[in-house]
């Protein structure tokens, strides 16, 4: 293309005519050549000269973008004088030409974080730097994407190796979980290396304690590697974020560490299931690894580590066997911890180097990995199957780890930091073990129903009449047990001591077991007199029909007595319907309204007499006759 330069203007040459295109002219100061896709693509830097010698800032550009720029609003001295696209197309030809006559050569194309690997060599991406084992490469050796160059991992070379190591080991000692946070940031940095060797890590690092406990500020200082000198850290998740929003920000993450923070409790019961719903979805498909799209859930990265920080753990066995949860009522050195969160460069340095000899040594870890990962756990722990595997990848990860320390030159006893760590890994995973196991007993359906079969124990006369029913808040009438939902839901609650129980989750319990009455539309509830109440069939709670159609104390045995307690310790006696002196984890409304002791013993008096002459009478007939 024909053009020519005046006063720091761009013009062509059309029809014999000199047409002005715009009142600067591109200057290209740096090229890239990349593949991508099986494709060659070019990266290039370029500013805008004007007639004043006046530059522009500095802009990096696909030459494919080239054409379709707003350069206008790019900068504001900048003026079109033609069409826009026209302007794009001029400008896009000039530049092709300069890179025409170049002889560029073509450096590789990264726009994932991660392990990867270009002519034979092990390279980690870590956001707008590319590590090798001799260390990062120059910026002209290779090409990122937009979003890459966007996540900043600023490192300190001036630090020396041991010095760098031994601010992480100070890290790792300041208490149980820093230990285990710290494991869990080397096992997500190599993630890669243990599914090559066959094994793919799959837990959630669930970090639970209470407001001012540290436990994101402890969190974000140890896992958080990106925009350390920022406002806000990089792969720091909002459980608010749409899946979409989600979706765009963690689709290039790997190998890495994403932190889902805060599970708080709220006001709104709404927006607090909604947190949780969202949060439990995402540990299930990390503890499936499973990348399927859903309709509820964005697929996030499955190739990372998640670390979540909330102030309670969520009610759901099988999600919370898919975590390794660290409870956050240790004391911290607040001294300690300010100390370090002065030189948070250093964190990355202690990365880059653990990096470069990872890349070094990458063939031998993978081979240490296939030899040893099923022997890293205690022989003798009790776990669970899934908490036992997310103990043998912490511990080789710590295997993994002090290998690394021992090739550096780090003055330290390695045994005795081994056996620190191994403690305070195994004792976390068997405390929760045993959280688990209460957690498990206390959403026991079977538990559930036999603390409401000892309502109905036959130890006096029910209510018969459905207005009786109604006041005493439970009964049974024709053939069916009924009882109040916000006494069931109390009793349960406080049986089992499970105050995070909700009506919901009970009536569903019971319907999985089949022992409860439903109406034609599905309810879990029926009216009785104006007010719904669970129904319960008596065949369901006694081994035997009642006689003579009659509800009779004594006449046959209790379900919860031929039933084996396997999960519960109730208390002796009956079950009161008053609350007791335990106090719930959450503040409850229960409902004003209760029968009082005394108008129980009356109602039950009543029937008594009236029995008491029904039987008179009968044996008068019975006598005449």
């Amino acid at each position: 293309m024909v053009h020519s330069l005046k006063e720091g203007s761009l013009y062509i040459k059309e029809k014999d005519e000199e047409v002005k295109i715009c009142n600067f002219s591109p200057c290209v100061t740096d090229v890239k050549s990349y593949e991508k896709e099986g494709s060659t693509e070019y990266k290039v830097t370029l500013n805008l000269q004007y007639a004043n010698a006046t530059t522009s800032k500095p802009i990096c550009l696909n030459l494919n973008e080239i054409s379709n720029f707003n350069w206008e609003t790019f900068d504001i001295n900048a003026n079109i004088f033609v069409s826009r696209a026209k302007a794009g197309s001029v400008i896009y030809k000039i530049i092709r030409e300069k890179i025409q006559v170049l002889n560029l050569t073509t450096v590789p194309y990264f726009d994932k974080i991660g392990w990867t690997t270009y002519k034979n060599e092990s390279l980690y991406v870590a956001g707008n730097k590319v590590i090798s084992s001799n260390g990062p490469l120059n910026t002209g050796e290779f090409c990122i994407s937009p979003e890459l160059e966007k996540l900043e991992f600023k490192f300190n070379s001036k630090v020396e190796e041991s010095k760098a190591c031994n601010y992480f080991l100070d890290l790792l000692m300041l208490n149980n979980c820093s230990s285990v946070l710290g494991m869990t940031l080397i096992t997500s940095l190599v993630y890669s290396i243990f599914e090559e060797a066959g094994y793919t890590p799959c837990f959630t690092t669930y970090c639970v304690g209470k407001s001012q406990t540290y436990k994101t500020t402890l969190t974000q200082l140890i896992c958080n590697i990106y925009n350390r000198c920022g406002s806000s850290g990089a792969g720091i998740m909002d459980l608010l974020s749409t899946d979409a929003a989600l979706k765009k920000e963690t689709h290039n993450y790997k190998d890495c560490c994403l932190i889902f923070d805060d599970l708080h409790p709220s006001e709104c019961k709404a927006d607090m299931r909604h947190r949780e719903e969202r949060l439990s979805g995402r540990i299930r498909v990390a503890g499936n690894h499973s990348e399927r799209v859903t309709n509820q859930y964005s697929p996030l990265s499955t190739k990372c580590l998640y670390i979540a920080t909330a102030e309670y753990t969520l009610q759901s066995y099988s999600t919370n066997a898919r975590c390794v949860i660290l409870n956050f009522d240790d004391p911290i050195d607040n001294e300690e911890l300010s100390r370090l969160q002065k030189n948070p460069r250093i964190l990355c340095t202690f990365v880059l180097n653990f990096l470069c000899w990872v890349a070094k040594n990458k063939n031998e870890i993978v081979g240490y990995i296939k030899k040893n990962f099923k022997c890293n756990y205690f022989s003798e722990t009790g776990l669970s199957p899934r908490l036992a595997e997310s103990e043998r990848f912490l511990i080789t990860a710590l295997d993994i780890f002090l290998d690394y320390m021992e090739n550096t030159a780090v003055n330290f006893d390695i045994k005795k930091v081994e056996n620190i760590f191994l403690k305070r890994i195994h004792g976390i995973l068997v405390r929760q073990e045993a959280d688990m196991e209460r957690l498990r007993s206390t959403n026991d359906p079977d538990a559930m129903f036999q603390v409401i079969t000892k309502v109905f124990s036959g130890d006096k006369l029910f209510p018969y009449k459905p207005n009786d029913i109604v006041k005493s808040g439970y009964g049974i009438y024709k053939g069916n047990a009924y009882l109040d939902p916000d006494d069931a839901l109390r009793l349960v609650q406080d049986a089992l001591e499970n105050w995070d129980l909700t009506k919901i989750s009970l009536n569903k319990a019971l319907l999985s077991l089949g022992v409860l009455s439903t109406d034609r539309s599905g309810k879990m509830t029926k009216k009785l007199c104006g007010k719904r109440m669970l129904v319960i069939p008596t065949a369901q709670l006694w081994n035997a029909e009642p006689l003579d159609g009659m509800i009779s104390p004594g006449r046959y045995e209790p379900l919860w007595k031929t039933r084996k307690l396997t999960h519960s310790d109730f208390h002796e006696g009956e079950l009161p319907l008053t609350r007791t002196s335990r106090k719930p984890r959450m503040p409850r409304t229960y409902r004003s309204s209760r029968t009082s002791s005394s108008s129980f013993q009356h109602d039950l008096d009543e029937t008594n007499r009236i029995l008491s002459n029904l039987q008179s009478g009968i044996c008068r007939s019975q006598m005449n006759s």
